[in-house]
């Protein structure tokens, strides 16, 4: 049995959470984002939301998520997911550090981005987050 201390998150963190419920219908697979030709955001993936939110909580104005953006990586290395550190999370593609990993229904994912790609909603992995924080973040930001 696993047994690990309840992490409280950050306001950064608890805002994420807050945007993955919010804007579902922007939720897309294997792309951390995509723009349009004007540079609106016409889809993420859920760490990409991360990078949306904590950019907003921090008056980062000069993210880029370039239209043919593939994988997980960004073009700005202070707003980068691979800077995984600066957004709590255990590794770039929000690992979960749980032996059983995240489960729906017959699914078991080992990442947020695994579950992201796997069709589990927004909503589902906020509910998730905020019940065991302390299997996908090192420290509350």
């Amino acid at each position: 049995m696993e047994n690990k201390t309840k992490l409280k998150l950050g306001p950064i963190q608890t805002q994420w959470l807050a945007d993955l419920r919010a804007n579902g219908h922007l939720q897309m697979k294997n792309q951390l984002g995509k723009v349009d030709e004007k540079g609106e955001i016409i889809g993420l993936c859920c760490l990409g939301q991360f990078i949306v939110t904590r950019s907003k909580c921090l008056n980062i104005e000069n993210i880029i998520l370039n239209s043919d953006l593939y994988s997980y990586s960004i073009s700005l290395s202070s707003t980068s997911i691979r800077n995984f550190e600066s957004y709590g999370l255990i590794n770039e593609y929000g690992y979960c550090n749980t032996t059983k990993g995240i489960v729906i229904g017959d699914n078991k994912f080992t990442s947020l981005a695994n579950a992201n790609d796997g069709g589990v909603t927004w909503k589902e992995l906020a509910d998730i987050i905020e019940a065991n924080p302390e299997n996908f973040f090192t420290h509350a930001v």
